[in-house]
């Protein structure tokens, strides 16, 4: 038998076919037959190189970019446990799958270019459509996906709805999730924005931060703030604090930072616009909707439109350290109890008693002594 040399052609034929040569002299020294016996003994011929590992899946070596007859180790391990990819053999006892090192899945849709999508029906709809530049990782995460460009999803159904809109970053389980359209928005945390239906330049930090949120440029860190924000009214709010701004659907420009800042503890919860809230418990007042009110101080309770309150009723004492008190209306002074003292000298008080009104002045007295002295007195 022979050899078949590496750029000979080889035809089948039936036994019945005719296999004279046909030609001139020089045709048929150039034609030769061949029986399997040949094709069987050129295979066999081909010597192959190389060593291996017990356990790893073994491959072709390239060589210069040729593939030669040399044997290798691949990244690839098996044993009865079951399949490691990479190129440290460790193994989850648990997975019948492991991989280790990086992993880059790039897509090879001509319509979503640059994107990459892992986990069950993760960017499903993305090869219909035209979104580009968009990231996935996490069960059904941008499953709906279709126009939206420059997403990151990251998490079981984050951003699991989403069709046009573009350019928002979704870390946690369902954040953001039902939202379709909306640009720009960020939501960290399990069910940040779960519930939002469109919202454009949202910031929400925090479990159920801003759940709920349809409005623009709000900004919620820490748990359930501004959980109820929606409605087509509203936006441009700031809740920072454990359920700051929990409840309402619609405040506008408002602002609430503390432990649950902005939430009355009684009552119905209002809409707020143009409010401020400062400390731990600063309260709005209960039952209405107000403009203008600002509560500074741990355990405040505001008093409504146009009003300001610093300070809750333990407060004894404010100081200004310099400077004057101006105002464009007047100030009001109400009853004192407290005995004169070293403490409150100076300090005015108004209080009636029967027919009779006075104004009167915390003043000394003496060497160590205080009174309340009578600077105006009515009587009726």
């Amino acid at each position: 038998m022979a050899i078949i040399p590496s750029d000979e052609k080889v035809f089948m034929s039936t036994s019945s076919t005719n296999t004279t040569f046909g030609g001139s002299a020089s045709t048929k020294a150039m034609q030769q037959w061949y029986t399997m016996g040949d094709i069987t003994e050129s295979v066999t011929s081909v010597t192959l190189s190389g060593s291996g590992t017990p356990n790893y899946i073994t491959k072709w070596v390239e060589d210069a970019g040729v593939i030669s007859t040399t044997l290798s180790d691949s990244v690839m391990y098996e044993d009865n446990a079951g399949i490691v990819i990479g190129t440290d053999p460790l193994q989850d006892p648990n997975a019948v799958l492991t991989l280790t090192g990086n992993i880059s899945v790039m897509s090879n849709s001509p319509t979503s270019g640059g994107s990459m999508f892992i986990g069950l029906g993760s960017g499903y709809n993305t090869n219909g459509g035209t979104g580009i530049q968009n990231t996935g990782v996490g069960v059904y995460t941008l499953a709906n996906l279709t126009d939206g460009p420059s997403n990151t999803a990251l998490g079981y159904k984050a951003l699991e709805l989403m069709t046009t809109g573009g350019r928002n970053v979704a870390i946690g389980s369902w954040a953001c999730q039902s939202n379709q359209t909306g640009i720009q928005n960020i939501a960290i945390g399990a069910s940040a924005m779960e519930d939002s239906d469109g919202g454009t330049d949202n910031i929400a930090i925090g479990h159920n931060t801003m759940r709920n949120c349809d409005t623009n440029n709000n900004v919620a860190v820490g748990r359930g703030s501004l959980e109820s924000l929606q409605g087509g009214f509203g936006g441009n709010n700031t809740a920072i604090g454990y359920s700051a701004f929990s409840g309402g659907p619609s405040h506008l420009y408002a602002t609430a930072v503390g432990y649950q800042a902005g939430y009355p503890t009684t009552g119905t919860v209002g809409s707020y616009t143009t409010s401020v809230y400062l400390g731990a418990f600063s309260r709005p007042l209960p039952n209405v909707d107000s403009t203008n009110e600002i509560v500074l101080g741990a355990e405040t309770y505001g008093n409504g439109t146009n009003t300001a309150t610093y300070g809750n009723t333990l407060i004894e004492n404010h100081y200004f350290p310099g400077g004057n008190i101006i105002t464009s209306g007047s100030v009001k002074v109400a009853d004192d109890a407290a005995a004169a003292s070293a403490t409150n000298v100076g300090a005015i008080r108004y209080r009636s008693n029967a027919n009779n009104s006075y104004q009167e002045m915390s003043m000394q007295t003496g060497a160590t002594t205080y009174a309340w002295v009578i600077t105006q007195q009515n009587t009726w």
